[in-house]
């Protein structure tokens, strides 16, 4: 198998068809069209097909799947990941910093880990309430500049409230290096704005900003 061609290797699902390539279209027949055989580079196909490929080519040879070992730590950050995609956003930053120490959590990890779960049973009668009307959506956000032990890129966080309760969060490092707590504002400003136009908040365009 030719990896470095890979995508013309998947056997396609439907029926595609594509207009003859320019300077090999068949003398006669110009106006028809050419019916895909395999997948082919540029489809939004070819990589869900070459995976299936790939996988059943694999274990043919006998090849057999290995799941990685999860650990007691990596179990419980999911869990909190989970409570804060759902409803809890104010765990959001340190949630975010502490996964990124699922491959090798040392005691300091596991004790501020540890806090987590103690706010969390603390709090565990907090809510958000969605109370005030008319509705109104409103969005914050703020962004740290390379923080202590952080590595070379900041961390950007939004919150977007509707009603009074929080209807979309995140906080998350910043996928690039900015030069200054400016530049990381913006940053974080570009992102929280990206979410508003094109995001999951794209739904509430029609409410006022």
């Amino acid at each position: 198998m030719d990896v470095k061609t890979a995508f013309l290797y998947g056997e396609l699902e439907e029926e595609i068809y594509m207009d003859q390539p320019e300077g090999f279209v068949a003398h006669g027949n110009e106006r028809k069209v050419c019916k895909l055989v395999k997948s082919l580079y540029g489809l939004k196909q070819a990589p869900k097909q070459w995976h299936e490929k790939f996988d059943q080519t694999i274990l043919a040879f006998g090849f057999t799947w290995c799941f990685g070992c999860t650990t007691k730590y990596s179990q419980i950050i999911g869990s909190l990941q989970y409570l804060t995609n759902g409803t809890r956003p104010d765990i959001s930053f340190s949630v975010s910093k502490l996964a990124r120490y699922t491959s090798c959590p040392d005691k300091t990890h596991w004790g501020a880990l540890d806090r987590v779960l103690r706010y969390l049973k603390g709090t565990v009668s907090l809510a958000i309430h969605y109370g005030r009307f008319p509705a109104v959506l409103e969005g914050y956000s703020d962004a740290s500049w390379i923080a202590k032990n952080s590595g070379s890129n900041g961390c950007s966080g939004y919150v977007f409230t509707l009603g009074g309760g929080a209807v979309s969060w995140k906080s998350a490092k910043q996928n690039l290096i900015t030069r200054s707590t400016f530049e990381a504002e913006l940053c974080a400003l570009d992102t929280t704005g990206t979410e508003r136009q094109n995001g999951y908040l794209g739904c509430y365009r029609n409410f006022p900003l």
